[in-house]
């Protein structure tokens, strides 16, 4: 019977050690999954705590705000109880009928400014309608040429496009010109984005690179992605790039650096 046990007993022996092992290592697996979450979780919340970190007295919530800066030189602030301009030739009214600015000579161009936080719509020489969103600037002629409707945007801005096929409506910005006949689209082509975005409501719009090396043809709902050279195309939800004009940030499609830089327009700069 002693024989026995002491068999038992070596049997036993190589179990013990086989445990040992595996408790040894699913302890190091846990660490090292933890040691994983806590690095996450820290980088994570570096970026996050740069948003919670603002105080509420620093927010500034956007508004109608706004510069017209003339050929010339002469800057005129907009006011902020109105609700957009209209430019016609050498003269600048507001919406509500009140004058603005009649100049005596002409004003080859002008250039509504936007500051962070500020937004502004203006009705162009030839019925266009825009509306600037924040940190953004739209250069324009008093009057269009008799070959096209050319205006220079840097930033983002929404556009209704008074019809004309006579005289396409050509918008230059960061990387590529958009070109229409009548239509409303959204154009996002901040200076710090990696790629210039033009979003598709109704109508029909091409898009060119700035090197005229690729040209694509938008239908409404889709929008282009334009990096250097290449021109990328996908089906989006149109609200969310023009919730801006409602007092909404839409930030579904965007990353948490992409975020960052919008409430950084649309508020303050992040420390």
């Amino acid at each position: 019977m002693e024989d026995l046990f002491k068999q038992i007993k070596k049997k036993q022996n190589p179990t013990r050690s086989i445990r040992k092992y595996l408790t040894i290592a699913a302890a190091i697996i846990s660490f090292a999954f933890l040691t994983l979450y806590i690095y996450k979780s820290f980088n994570l919340n570096t970026e996050e705590q740069r948003i919670a970190d603002i105080q509420t007295d620093d927010i500034s919530p956007g508004g109608n705000r706004a510069t017209i800066t003339l050929s010339d030189g002469t800057v005129i602030e907009l006011a902020k109880d109105q609700q957009g301009i209209i430019a016609s030739g050498t003269q600048l009214s507001y919406a509500d009928g009140q004058k603005l600015l009649e100049a005596d000579k002409d004003i080859q161009f002008a250039t509504m400014t936007t500051p962070r936080g500020g937004q502004y719509q203006i009705t162009l020489p030839d019925g266009t309608k825009a509306w600037l969103n924040a940190a953004s600037s739209l250069r324009y002629p008093s009057r269009f040429n008799n070959n096209e409707r050319k205006v220079t945007l840097e930033g983002e801005a929404y556009f209704e496009v008074a019809p004309d096929k006579e005289h396409p409506f050509i918008v230059e910005s960061n990387g590529q010109s958009v070109e229409v006949l009548g239509t409303g689209f959204n154009v996002n082509a901040y200076r710090d984005e990696r790629q210039s975005l033009t979003t598709l409501a109704h109508g029909s719009i091409r898009i060119n690179t700035a090197d005229e090396s690729k040209s694509i043809i938008l239908k409404p709902g889709e929008q282009a992605a334009v990096e250097g050279k290449e021109i990328k195309v996908k089906q989006v939800e149109v609200d969310e790039y023009t919730a801006w004009r409602n007092g909404k940030i839409s930030l579904s499609q965007a990353d948490l650096s992409g975020i960052i830089r919008q409430i950084e327009r649309w508020y303050c700069k992040l420390p």
